[in-house]
């Protein structure tokens, strides 16, 4: 198991999400070894001293933030939104990520529409709006830094979905989502799943947000978050993941190897490629010639994907697609994605028929 960053978990004392997870990260430490996680009570951390909160946090690589303040999944506490911010302000240059609980109707069920209750001071706020504003600062704060001081952030919802939603759990209780929208009226998952998906979002290196949904039951974590991680951008199952490998490798050399012009199928981007036990990677190469010299292969942060065939625990063989390589800030290579991806799977149909 890869180790454990230092985490600093931040929450409201008696809630049972922030402590739980506060359980689960120091018997893990006690476990693997590492830093003991710091605990940061958010209704002391929005008038705490900033002196005070920079130390508590000095060594910590992600902030875990956990705002609801009752059991029942509920508004965050005012307090919330100025613990954030100041946690935010406090962080090191070592803290270069935040996953936040949230809950599933911060989306709300229809988006870029237009108040008029609101216009006029009417209406109230929306069931999610105390979620959306958390979920806003920390986008806002992101976007803001520069690769001096870079943040990354997922966002781990949960609620009860609407209903036709999508899953990668199959017709297991517990589910993740990629792109759920509900009102969160219905039953939300208990506090040990949610708390375990904070937890297997750190442990698993989960790259973007999802939605957990479902009841409390046994779950194969990696398994759920593996689209996440990436994130995913296509898979199939197939009879022989050894020969799928062999398969993408001999692909992937042929038509974009070296001396290979990629740019006959509408690849824009030059691209150097790995092999790899599992497939290959395929990179994006710097955009300049000093960039490109003064870094690795292994080091380059332009993008790319990785192909990855493999045997799961259980269940069928098969070859996934991943984005890989994407440094701070560095815009996705959609349409060179695209074209290297409609590419192969053009080849792939022709080769294996689907």
């Amino acid at each position: 198991a890869r180790p454990l960053p230092c985490v600093a978990i931040c929450g409201f004392g008696g809630a049972a999400v922030g402590e739980l997870l506060l359980q689960r990260f120091r018997s893990e430490v006690s476990a693997r070894g590492g830093e003991e996680p710091v605990w940061v009570d958010l209704a002391e951390a929005a008038g705490a001293p900033l002196e005070s909160l920079q130390a508590a946090l000095e060594k910590c690589e992600v902030a875990l933030l956990c705002p609801a303040q009752r059991t029942d999944g509920g508004p965050p506490a005012s307090e919330a939104l100025g613990a954030l911010k100041m946690l935010l302000a406090a962080g090191s240059e070592r803290m270069l990520k935040v996953v936040l609980h949230s809950r599933i109707d911060a989306r709300g069920e229809k988006s870029g529409g237009f108040d008029v209750g609101a216009m006029f001071g009417f209406g109230g706020q929306q069931p999610g709006s105390a979620w959306k504003q958390l979920e806003d600062e920390i986008t806002s704060t992101a976007r803001t830094r520069t690769s001096r001081r870079p943040l990354r952030y997922i966002v781990v919802r949960s609620g009860s979905a609407a209903e036709g939603a999508t899953s990668t759990g199959g017709d297991a209780a517990l589910r993740c989502l990629a792109d759920a929208t509900g009102d969160g009226a219905g039953a939300a998952p208990p506090e040990a799943v949610v708390a375990e998906a904070l937890f297997q979002s750190v442990a698993q290196a989960v790259d973007v947000g999802f939605t957990v949904v479902g009841s409390e039951g046994s779950a194969d974590w990696p398994e759920l978050l593996s689209p996440f991680v990436g994130p995913e951008v296509w898979r199939c199952d197939v009879e022989d993941a050894r020969r799928a490998a062999i398969f993408v490798q001999q692909w992937s050399d042929e038509f974009f190897g070296k001396g290979k012009n990629a740019a006959r199928f509408g690849v824009k981007t030059k691209l150097e490629l790995r092999p790899t036990e599992a497939g290959v990677v395929v990179k994006f190469r710097p955009s300049t010639p000093l960039m490109e010299g003064q870094a690795s292969f292994e080091a380059w942060t332009e993008g790319g994907l990785e192909f990855v065939a493999e045997v799961p625990v259980e269940g069928q063989p098969r070859l996934r697609i991943r984005r890989c390589a994407y440094g701070w800030k560095v815009p996705v290579k959609e349409s060179s994605e695209q074209a290297l991806l409609d590419k192969f799977k053009s080849d792939w149909k022709e080769t294996f028929g689907k």
